[in-house]
């Protein structure tokens, strides 16, 4: 007999590179504050529609995000097979009657899905009309009298297991990965409206085992997409967990274990039920116990299905009627939202109870879905800067200090998060005087106070912190001369010359820096100073910042910096340096040199 084994499914989300959604919490109506729920209108091509989905009705992404949204949501498919967004495509949307349908929907928001089917080389070669089509349409939406919010979805990527298949279809993964993509990315900018990337979701997070031929996900491969969506619109992030039958604990003496067809992804698998009297149903149950913070269970209609029973950590129950005219797999029986993220005990009971054409008051299930959302909870913990005080030496014209705050992050739960950084730059105020940063370094030339303010931004976000440390520089007196007095009793020599000069400033020669790529490493190489202490090297990518990289003793000659990206490019410096008293005496930087990778 075959089993399902546990599956776990982690959705992380790179939400740096794209523009992110509206919350849904943040949108201007909500269902449990007006009667009218929130409505949103899925528009797409077969994808959107759940075609090679065991039931789209239930498992389409559109099905799934309304399971997810829960109350409050009116959720509309009006995606349609083999439809172009191009107007001169072979089946163009506009002419689609769910086009028409959308918009008498009268959508608050719309989830806009479509480009796929224009890659094909029959449609592409009307390419110069895709992005001017893709804008109007997003227009169209935007106008409609409830005047909706409109996110543009990229298209999904192409499996390669499928290749044959994406041939036959006409379907051209190249045309879509640089091209259409890029068009859709474009069109969100240049209309205002926010960018779900679901293309470059797919590619991270979406296996070929997710789909079920050349371009349409499975079952599983819906879901997740749906997860995604749902973490877009409102900022959280879902760990999903799909717990079989056979983990089930049955109570019950007419419980079956027998092979379904309405198992996860439409595979045969597993399935118990039991029919039950009125003497006996109380005794028929099942339990599941999972970690999250909602959890589904899936099974089937039928004309002789009952009424059941449900309930979590034995609170209050809730009864669902599992009839339908007809049987249909698939589907979800019953879902408790809103838990707290621990672990949790749903039980089933037969009641025994049918409606009037039920002719049975079977029981039964398949599986279960557990999800775990997480929200953002990044966040600086603390910033810290203090500020010593600086003399400048009397025989030096300037002195310099390393600026020293630092600070830490809070963990963030949500995995898209946990690589994020924390980034210090420093700014003089504007009316700061005889003063000038260099990287994390404060140059000054005059005494007085100067104020620098640490700023702290968390990559990725716009989450900042700023403390602000002030300076007191003084100039160092020249040291006074003594001449000792001759003696009384002989006639004194005339006095020497006393006048002492002063040491001649040090002065460090500008370093000269070379640069050579290997790969993802750049390896740099100076000549040695025999004067200076060592060397401070610095980087910045793009016309981003320079910031400090390295800090090496005289005696060595060269660094290499790992783990650069490819197609980047970045700028290197150096500067030697030579400690001296209270001051530290430094070079001019090196001309940058910059590299491309």
């Amino acid at each position: 007999m075959y089993k399902f084994k546990k599956i776990m499914v982690l959705l992380s989300f790179c939400l740096i590179a794209c523009r992110l959604a509206v919350p849904v919490s943040e949108l201007p109506v909500h269902a449990a504050e007006v009667s009218a729920p929130i409505r949103i209108a899925c528009v797409g091509d077969s994808i959107t529609y759940g075609y090679t989905s065991s039931n789209p009705s239930f498992h389409s992404y559109p099905s799934q995000l309304k399971n997810l949204l829960g109350e409050g949501y009116e959720v509309g498919n009006f995606g349609v097979s083999g439809y172009t967004l191009m107007k001169s495509g072979d089946r163009p949307y506009w002419s689609a009657p769910q086009y028409a349908q959308s918009r008498q929907f009268e959508p608050d928001i719309v989830l806009l899905m479509l480009g796929t089917n224009d890659s094909k080389e029959t449609n592409w070669v009307h390419k110069d009309e895709f992005l001017a089509d893709l804008k109007e349409l997003i227009e169209i939406y935007k106008q409609l009298p409830g005047e909706p919010e409109v996110y543009v979805c990229t298209s999904l990527r192409l499996p390669v297991e499928y290749e044959h298949e994406d041939t036959k279809s006409g379907l051209n993964r190249a045309v879509i990965e640089e091209e259409i993509v890029p068009f859709q990315e474009q069109a969100a900018d240049e209309t205002g409206c926010p960018l779900i990337d679901t293309h470059g979701f797919s590619e991270r997070e979406m296996a070929d085992e997710d789909f079920k031929d050349y371009a349409h996900p499975t079952d599983i491969g819906y879901q997740k997409l749906a997860n995604y969506i749902f973490g877009s619109l409102t900022g959280k992030e879902i760990s999903m967990e799909i717990i079989d039958d056979t983990e089930f604990t049955f109570k019950g003496s007419e419980w079956k274990e027998s092979i379904s067809s309405g198992s996860i992804n439409g595979e045969n698998g597993t399935e118990h039920y039991a029919q039950v009297t009125e003497s006996n149903a109380s005794s028929h149950t099942y339990e599941v116990s999972f970690v999250g913070t909602r959890i589904q269970i899936y099974g089937e209609l039928s004309p002789n299905h009952g009424i059941v029973s449900y309930s979590v950590d034995g609170g209050e129950e809730m009864e669902v009627d599992s009839y339908a005219p007809s049987r249909s797999v698939h589907t979800i029986l019953y879902q408790a939202s809103g838990l707290e993220d621990g672990v949790h005990t749903l039980k089933a009971t037969a009641t025994a109870k049918k409606s009037a054409p039920a002719s049975n008051s079977c029981i039964q299930v398949d599986y279960a879905k557990v999800f775990t959302e997480y929200t953002c909870t990044c966040a600086i913990d603390s910033l810290r800067f203090y500020a010593p005080s600086v003399t400048i030496p009397w025989d030096a014209p300037s002195a310099d200090v390393a600026l020293n705050a630092s600070g830490s992050l809070a963990q963030c739960r949500m995995s898209g998060h946990q690589e994020r950084t924390l980034n210090i730059t420093y700014a003089l105020q504007e009316d700061a005087k005889g003063a000038f940063i260099d990287g994390d370094r404060l140059i000054v030339s005059e005494p007085g106070t100067i104020a620098v303010t640490a700023k702290a931004e968390i990559s990725g976000t716009e989450l900042k912190k700023e403390k602000t440390a002030y300076f007191t520089v003084m100039k160092a007196e020249k040291p006074k001369q003594t001449v000792p007095d001759p003696p009384v009793t002989q006639k004194p020599d005339p006095a020497p010359d006393q006048t002492v000069k002063p040491a001649k400033p040090l002065k460090l020669a500008r370093p000269v820096l070379k640069a050579k790529k290997s790969g993802s490493k750049v390896k740099l190489t100076w000549k040695r100073n025999p004067k200076a202490d060592g060397y401070t090297i610095q980087m910045k990518t793009g016309k981003g910042n320079y910031k400090k990289i390295a800090a090496k003793k005289s005696s060595v000659v060269s660094y290499t910096k790992k783990k650069l990206k490819k197609g980047k490019t970045y700028s290197f410096r150096i500067q030697s340096y030579k400690k001296q008293a209270s001051s530290t005496v430094c070079s001019k930087w090196s001309k940058a040199v910059k590299v491309k990778l």
